[in-house]
């Protein structure tokens, strides 16, 4: 009798029958969606992104050498003097070191090279980011997308490696 009153007790811990599993579940999280014309542009382009919490496409890059860089499109779209336009951007590094001098002055000369996007630092979690950000036009263009999207994450990993050695992000 005392063994199936055990196997009772857990069978009821284990389906949540005692009504103490209600209070453990964690809250939903409801991440709002990304714009329809954005979604399906990036489906025409055929590339593989999911929601971020702000409710932007995120993309995962992987290169050849095993690095890996992530580039994320703004579901929102800015106005651009009268001109509806769409972010790219990338993390290549955080931190104050971003503040030297020296770091400062390689960024500006980099970004006189930089013939479709520019370097700009953001706070961003609480750090100082470096980012690689490049605008679109929102109008749908697939073939836009596949050709600068992995260029704006080669562009961040490199100079990710260049200044950290590392494959953070």
């Amino acid at each position: 009798m005392r063994t199936m009153l055990h196997a009772a007790t857990l069978a009821m811990l284990l389906t949540g029958a005692t009504g103490a599993a209600e209070d453990l579940e964690e809250p939903v999280v409801e991440i709002p969606a990304v714009s329809r014309d954005l979604a399906e542009c990036l489906h025409l382009a055929q590339l593989v992104w999911q929601p971020d919490p702000d409710g932007d496409a995120r993309l995962l890059l992987e290169f050849e050498d095993g690095r890996s860089q992530q580039v994320f499109v703004r579901s929102e779209a800015l106005d651009v003097a009268g001109l509806d336009m769409r972010e790219l951007w990338t993390v290549a590094a955080t931190g104050s070191s971003l503040q030297e001098p020296a770091t400062l002055e390689s960024l500006l000369l980099a970004n006189s090279g930089e013939e479709a996007g520019a370097w700009s630092l953001r706070p961003l979690g609480g750090s100082l980011t470096l980012v690689y950000r490049v605008l679109v036009p929102t109008e749908c263009d697939p073939g836009r997308l596949r050709r600068l999207i992995p260029m704006a994450g080669r562009t961040a990993d490199a100079m990710e490696r260049g200044l950290t050695n590392s494959d953070e992000f």
